[in-house]
């Protein structure tokens, strides 16, 4: 048997690693942990609705249904889905199951949350398969408590709820890094608010105008200094907020590709760097297709990428204006976007179905246009007839002008 050790997360403290915060005997929904090893005695917990595996990657073929199979107590509970393989830092891998939750009464759903986790692994990564849900579990913890190689780990609540990625995420990334998915519902437009706590400094990407006093209250409630407002591209649907907010915000530097031919502080092109810290710093990726200026920004301590409207949730912007083409646009998503890690999340400029966010590897494989042939996206692109964005008579000239630049 693979030697493991269980992980439990709760709103408890865990006094010793091999004990188990325990539901009361009899409970309706318990289950018996497997016996793992000396330093482990089998303890009662709920049925739990995410269980994460954290192996080597080099084992994942020969080992993963032995892993599951003797080490965790989905053996006792019938079917289970194995959703993706996530490739995580630290040369590990780790993999989601997350679908039995479904026969359990929603309440108990998050009672727990249980890791198996090998005993050489360093960092603890949470993966969040069902957010809704988990968020509202965790609004009722005062705490999170970890343990992790045998010492304990807190990390706050508000710092975890600050994290919205779909994706692994070190524990110490919650505690240091701050994130914000932000909505603008008459654009449909995701604002973005990235921030290192260590240093108080952030940076914003996507601004909308309307949204400015909204984005200012928050930055300010944080008690943050806004150094940088990046645009992915020239928007048509709405006007950016950066003008404005460089306005309100004195030292604040805008930034935008240099290719777009707008204003800007800051023109950034590929290979370039947006850096808050050492800690936060955003990898440029020239995605040129929906318009000729888009770029990607890539973090690769959250492992996610902002892809404005090159690349949407089972999506991709138009090209029909701004100097767009299908062709472009198909090349910049496959050869820069699509070879990032696939447990990368992606981040949009915009959804208007409730998305919020997708990942590199779903988009491979599930998105209706881009899993097409270049020829069979080409002719999807041409025929898509959209009506031209309500605003972009007014929005293109003020946004090629950095915005609106007013009181």
């Amino acid at each position: 048997m693979l030697q493991a050790e269980w992980i439990i997360l709760n709103g408890s403290s865990v006094r010793k690693p091999h004990l188990f915060t325990a539901a009361k005997k009899g409970g309706k929904h318990q289950r018996k942990l497997p016996f793992l090893g000396k330093a482990h005695t089998p303890r009662y917990i709920d049925v739990v609705p995410i269980v994460f595996v954290i192996v080597p990657p080099q084992l994942i073929n020969t080992a993963l249904k032995q892993c599951l199979n003797e080490c965790s107590p989905l053996r006792d509970l019938g079917q289970f889905v194995v959703r993706e393989v996530l490739l995580c830092q630290q040369n590990l891998a780790c993999i989601s199951v997350s679908e039995f939750h479904l026969a359990l009464p929603p309440r108990r759903c998050l009672r727990h949350l249980v890791a198996l986790q090998f005993r050489h692994h360093v960092n603890l990564h949470i993966v969040v398969r069902s957010r809704t849900m988990l968020l509202n579990r965790l609004h009722q913890l005062a705490l999170l408590s970890v343990w992790q190689s045998r010492r304990a780990v807190s990390i706050s609540q508000t710092n975890l709820l600050s994290t919205t990625t779909i994706t692994a995420v070190p524990y110490n990334t919650c505690k240091r890094l701050l994130f914000r998915q932000l909505f603008d519902e008459k654009s449909s437009t995701y604002t973005y608010l990235l921030a290192d706590k260590n240093v108080n400094e952030a940076l914003l990407i996507d601004p909308v105008l309307e949204k400015v006093d909204r984005d200012l209250k928050l930055v300010n409630e944080l008690g943050l200094k806004l150094k940088y407002v990046l645009n992915t591209h020239v928007h048509a649907d709405h006007v950016t907020g950066s003008g404005l907010l460089k306005k309100r915000t004195p030292g604040l530097l805008s930034v935008i590709s240099l290719s777009s031919g707008a204003s800007a502080d800051r023109h950034v092109s590929e290979g370039d760097e947006v850096a808050i810290s050492e800690y936060l710093k955003l990898q440029v990726l020239a995605t040129p297709g929906h318009t000729n200026g888009c770029l990607s920004y890539v973090d690769s301590n959250m492992g996610c990428v902002f892809t404005g409207d090159a690349l949407l949730i089972r999506g991709c912007g138009r090209t029909d204006f701004q100097e767009g083409s299908p062709h472009l646009l198909y090349k910049s998503v496959h050869s820069k976007i699509f070879t990032l890690p696939e447990h990368y999340t992606v981040y949009p400029a915009h959804d208007y179905k409730g998305m919020t966010s997708s990942s590199i590897w779903e988009e491979k494989c599930y998105n209706p246009r881009l899993t097409k042939t270049l020829d069979e996206f080409v002719e999807i692109m041409n025929n898509l007839n959209l009506p031209y964005p309500r605003q972009i008579d007014t929005a293109l000239p003020l946004n090629y002008a950095c915005g609106i630049q007013g009181p």
